[in-house]
Protein backbone atom coordinates (compact mmCIF):
# COMPACT_ATOMS: atom_id res chain seq x y z
CA UNK A 1 0.00 0.00 0.00
CA UNK A 2 1.26 3.31 -0.91
CA UNK A 3 1.47 6.19 1.59
CA UNK A 4 -0.38 8.45 -0.55
CA UNK A 5 -3.65 5.85 0.28
CA UNK A 6 -3.58 6.68 3.87
CA UNK A 7 -3.20 10.19 3.26
CA UNK A 8 -5.70 10.70 1.30
CA UNK A 9 -7.77 7.69 1.03
CA UNK A 10 -9.48 7.62 -2.70
CA UNK A 11 -9.45 4.32 -3.48
CA UNK A 12 -11.56 3.72 -0.13
CA UNK A 13 -13.92 6.54 -0.62
CA UNK A 14 -14.28 7.17 -4.46
CA UNK A 15 -17.69 5.26 -5.05
CA UNK A 16 -19.64 7.06 -2.51
CA UNK A 17 -19.95 9.94 -4.55
CA UNK A 18 -23.57 9.43 -6.01
CA UNK A 19 -24.41 8.80 -2.28
CA UNK A 20 -22.83 11.83 -0.16
CA UNK A 21 -25.57 13.03 2.52
CA UNK A 22 -25.53 16.41 4.45
CA UNK A 23 -23.75 14.19 7.45
CA UNK A 24 -20.91 13.89 5.04
CA UNK A 25 -20.29 17.49 5.23
CA UNK A 26 -21.44 18.91 8.80
CA UNK A 27 -19.44 20.62 10.37
CA UNK A 28 -18.91 20.09 13.99
CA UNK A 29 -19.62 22.45 16.35
CA UNK A 30 -17.87 21.30 18.98
CA UNK A 31 -14.41 21.15 16.92
CA UNK A 32 -13.70 17.38 17.73
CA UNK A 33 -10.81 17.77 14.46
CA UNK A 34 -12.43 14.12 13.28
CA UNK A 35 -12.49 12.59 16.57
CA UNK A 36 -15.33 10.61 17.92
CA UNK A 37 -16.49 10.64 21.57
CA UNK A 38 -18.16 7.40 23.29
CA UNK A 39 -19.56 8.64 26.65
CA UNK A 40 -19.93 6.30 29.06
CA UNK A 41 -18.42 3.71 31.66
CA UNK A 42 -17.93 0.62 31.64
CA UNK A 43 -15.85 -0.55 34.45
CA UNK A 44 -13.23 -3.32 33.43
CA UNK A 45 -10.75 -5.87 34.97
CA UNK A 46 -6.94 -4.59 35.41
CA UNK A 47 -5.34 -7.18 36.34
CA UNK A 48 -1.65 -6.01 35.32
CA UNK A 49 0.59 -6.41 31.72
CA UNK A 50 -1.10 -9.95 31.43
CA UNK A 51 1.95 -11.44 29.71
CA UNK A 52 5.64 -10.37 29.83
CA UNK A 53 6.77 -12.48 26.64
CA UNK A 54 8.42 -11.00 23.41
CA UNK A 55 6.66 -12.49 20.67
CA UNK A 56 9.49 -14.76 18.57
CA UNK A 57 7.21 -14.70 14.90
CA UNK A 58 6.07 -10.61 14.59
CA UNK A 59 7.32 -8.96 11.36
CA UNK A 60 8.01 -5.50 11.44
CA UNK A 61 8.37 -5.60 7.84
CA UNK A 62 5.07 -6.36 7.46
CA UNK A 63 3.64 -3.42 9.52
CA UNK A 64 6.81 -1.78 7.54
CA UNK A 65 7.97 0.19 10.93
CA UNK A 66 11.65 0.32 9.34
CA UNK A 67 10.46 2.31 6.71
CA UNK A 68 8.93 4.65 8.98
CA UNK A 69 11.81 5.09 11.09
CA UNK A 70 13.88 5.91 7.84
CA UNK A 71 11.02 8.34 6.24
CA UNK A 72 10.97 10.26 9.98
CA UNK A 73 14.69 10.05 9.95
CA UNK A 74 14.98 11.95 6.50
CA UNK A 75 12.82 14.42 7.63
CA UNK A 76 13.92 15.12 10.88
CA UNK A 77 10.80 13.75 12.94
CA UNK A 78 11.29 12.32 16.43
CA UNK A 79 9.32 9.20 16.65
CA UNK A 80 7.60 8.03 19.92
CA UNK A 81 5.90 4.82 19.24
CA UNK A 82 2.83 3.98 21.93
CA UNK A 83 0.61 1.75 23.27
CA UNK A 84 -2.62 2.69 24.35
CA UNK A 85 -4.98 1.36 26.95
CA UNK A 86 -7.57 -1.21 26.71
CA UNK A 87 -8.44 -4.88 27.88
CA UNK A 88 -7.21 -5.60 24.15
CA UNK A 89 -3.83 -4.64 24.77
CA UNK A 90 -2.81 -5.06 28.77
CA UNK A 91 -5.09 -8.89 29.06
CA UNK A 92 -4.68 -10.33 25.50
CA UNK A 93 -1.26 -12.35 25.52
CA UNK A 94 -0.69 -12.64 21.73
CA UNK A 95 -1.37 -8.50 21.71
CA UNK A 96 0.61 -7.81 25.06
CA UNK A 97 3.85 -9.81 23.89
CA UNK A 98 3.50 -8.05 20.34
CA UNK A 99 3.60 -4.68 22.67
CA UNK A 100 6.44 -6.44 24.04
CA UNK A 101 8.03 -7.07 20.90
CA UNK A 102 7.85 -3.47 19.99
CA UNK A 103 9.00 -1.84 23.16
CA UNK A 104 12.46 -4.15 22.45
CA UNK A 105 12.01 -3.00 18.99
CA UNK A 106 11.87 0.97 19.78
CA UNK A 107 14.83 0.38 22.97
CA UNK A 108 17.17 -1.18 20.17
CA UNK A 109 16.77 2.47 17.98
CA UNK A 110 16.35 3.99 20.81
CA UNK A 111 13.01 5.10 19.66
CA UNK A 112 10.50 5.96 23.13
CA UNK A 113 7.75 3.73 23.97
CA UNK A 114 5.22 4.89 25.96
CA UNK A 115 3.30 1.80 27.26
CA UNK A 116 -0.21 3.70 28.39
CA UNK A 117 -1.80 0.54 28.89
CA UNK A 118 0.85 -0.94 31.20
CA UNK A 119 0.87 2.27 33.13
CA UNK A 120 -1.46 2.03 36.26
CA UNK A 121 -0.85 5.32 36.84
CA UNK A 122 -2.11 6.54 33.37
CA UNK A 123 -5.68 6.01 33.59
CA UNK A 124 -8.26 4.11 36.09
CA UNK A 125 -9.93 0.85 34.75
CA UNK A 126 -13.09 1.54 36.38
CA UNK A 127 -13.78 4.90 34.82
CA UNK A 128 -11.72 5.71 32.35
CA UNK A 129 -13.36 3.53 29.46
CA UNK A 130 -16.30 3.91 27.51
CA UNK A 131 -16.01 0.43 25.87
CA UNK A 132 -13.31 -2.59 26.06
CA UNK A 133 -11.55 -0.94 24.32
CA UNK A 134 -12.21 2.42 23.96
CA UNK A 135 -11.37 5.24 26.46
CA UNK A 136 -14.13 7.78 27.54
CA UNK A 137 -13.88 11.50 27.42
CA UNK A 138 -12.29 11.37 31.01
CA UNK A 139 -9.69 8.46 30.26
CA UNK A 140 -8.88 10.11 26.65
CA UNK A 141 -8.13 13.76 28.38
CA UNK A 142 -5.61 11.89 31.03
CA UNK A 143 -3.33 10.13 28.10
CA UNK A 144 -3.41 13.15 26.50
CA UNK A 145 -2.39 14.94 29.22
CA UNK A 146 -0.06 12.07 30.15
CA UNK A 147 1.45 12.56 26.48
CA UNK A 148 1.85 16.63 26.71
CA UNK A 149 3.52 16.11 29.49
CA UNK A 150 5.91 13.44 28.24
CA UNK A 151 6.71 15.79 25.27
CA UNK A 152 7.21 18.93 27.25
CA UNK A 153 9.61 17.20 30.11
CA UNK A 154 11.25 15.11 27.30
CA UNK A 155 11.73 17.29 24.00
CA UNK A 156 12.81 21.59 23.87
CA UNK A 157 9.21 21.90 22.63
CA UNK A 158 8.72 26.21 20.95
CA UNK A 159 5.90 27.61 22.75
CA UNK A 160 2.76 28.32 20.40
CA UNK A 161 0.36 29.51 23.36
CA UNK A 162 -0.33 32.80 21.50
CA UNK A 163 -0.46 31.46 18.30
CA UNK A 164 -3.67 31.44 15.99
CA UNK A 165 -4.62 27.38 15.97
CA UNK A 166 -3.55 27.22 19.95
CA UNK A 167 -6.32 29.88 20.11
CA UNK A 168 -8.83 28.18 17.68
CA UNK A 169 -8.29 24.99 19.86
CA UNK A 170 -9.04 26.48 23.40
CA UNK A 171 -11.69 28.04 21.93
CA UNK A 172 -12.89 24.75 20.41
CA UNK A 173 -12.20 23.18 24.17
CA UNK A 174 -14.34 26.35 25.87
CA UNK A 175 -17.28 25.86 23.64
CA UNK A 176 -17.12 21.87 24.13
CA UNK A 177 -17.30 22.69 27.79
CA UNK A 178 -20.21 24.71 27.71
CA UNK A 179 -22.49 21.72 26.91
CA UNK A 180 -24.04 20.09 29.80
CA UNK A 181 -23.66 16.60 28.47
CA UNK A 182 -20.05 17.05 28.10
CA UNK A 183 -19.06 17.80 32.31
CA UNK A 184 -17.23 14.93 32.21
CA UNK A 185 -14.35 16.66 31.01
CA UNK A 186 -12.26 17.84 34.05
CA UNK A 187 -9.40 16.37 32.92
CA UNK A 188 -9.03 18.53 30.22
CA UNK A 189 -7.22 21.26 30.57
CA UNK A 190 -6.57 24.49 27.81
CA UNK A 191 -3.59 24.61 26.24
CA UNK A 192 -0.76 27.35 27.26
Amino acid sequence: VDIFEYLFPLAIYHNRWNQLERNDFYKDPYGLKGAELRFGVEPLPNDGWCNEEIATDFDVNAVKMDAMIALCEEYDVQLIFTCMPSVYTSCDPNVASIMNYIKQYAEGKNIPFLNFAKDADAINYATDFADRAHLNPSGAGKVTYAIGQYLTENYALAEHKDSRTVRAWNQSLEKYQEEPDHRCLNSVKMVG
